[in-house]
């Protein structure tokens, strides 16, 4: 500044940092997926091992880096309790997470309560969870006593996918050692996952409601109908998932 004291600090923003600030690149897509299943102790896997969940994290990884978005990302195998999956989420937000990103969550049956109750200590730590999707929120036998439904008020949009035909038993995970893929931040674990076990004999969802709905937007989409169970709603329900998450990484980018 000594030797060009004609020349402005702020030029690089045309003396409007607030309105032109330059913040491409800055910010990232970070995504924390939890598939069904309660037996994998809260661990990160492997998209091949988180059935058809891996398919939605593969899509939303391809999503955001072809629009030139950075992307870091998780699939964590539930355990019987959320505790283990929420600390691995929590960890994984603390490692990867700046101020400016764009946070989804996700979660199927199992992987549904864990899912919640992450966002909920994201709420403590001040993180807002931009994008929440829920698909058939389940425990199983429990026949959803555990099930948390109640949308805390970080979470902006919250899309729920459920059904109510007791039928069909959850989409499985094969049992997998192998770290999450895409997980920038190289978080490693290992999971004995099967999701299929956390049915008996099937499952199904219900209707979300936001503790604020002032500041969280609940959008329950009941997909019960013929030929929609359990454990292909991710299949049945894909149009509409996919729209969801591409149209906020797209809102978001713009």
């Amino acid at each position: 500044m000594e030797d060009f004291v004609y020349n402005s600090p702020y030029a690089f923003s045309e003396n409007s940092p607030i309105a032109f600030v330059e913040l491409e690149g800055l910010e990232k897509v970070l995504a924390i997926y939890y598939h069904g299943g309660p037996t994998g102790g809260g661990q990160p896997t492997t998209v091949g091992d988180a059935g058809y969940t891996g398919q939605y994290y593969q899509n939303t990884q391809t999503f955001a880096q072809n629009n030139n978005m950075e992307f870091r990302g998780t699939i964590i195998a539930p355990g019987f309790t959320s505790a283990s999956g929420v600390e691995t989420g929590v960890n994984f937000v603390n490692e990867n997470y700046c101020e400016g990103d764009q946070v989804i969550v996700y979660g199927y049956s199992y992987g549904v309560d864990v899912a919640v109750d992450l966002s909920e200590s994201l709420n403590e730590l001040g993180i807002n969870v931009d994008l929440l999707v829920t698909v058939d929120g389940s425990d199983g036998p429990l026949q959803n006593a555990t099930v948390n439904t109640d949308i805390p008020e970080n979470v902006n949009t919250n899309l729920n996918v459920y059904q109510t035909d007791d039928s069909g038993s959850s989409s499985s995970s094969r049992s997998t050692g192998a770290t999450s893929s895409g997980t920038s931040s190289g978080s490693s674990g290992s999971s004995s996952s099967n999701s299929g076990s956390s049915n008996s004999p099937g499952s199904n969802g219900g209707p979300n409601t936001a503790v604020n709905p002032n500041r969280t937007s609940v959008v329950n989409r009941n997909v019960t109908g013929q030929g929609v169970n359990h454990g292909n709603i991710q299949q049945k329900a894909e149009k509409t998932i996919n729209y969801y998450i591409e149209n906020f990484i797209r809102t978001f980018q713009n």
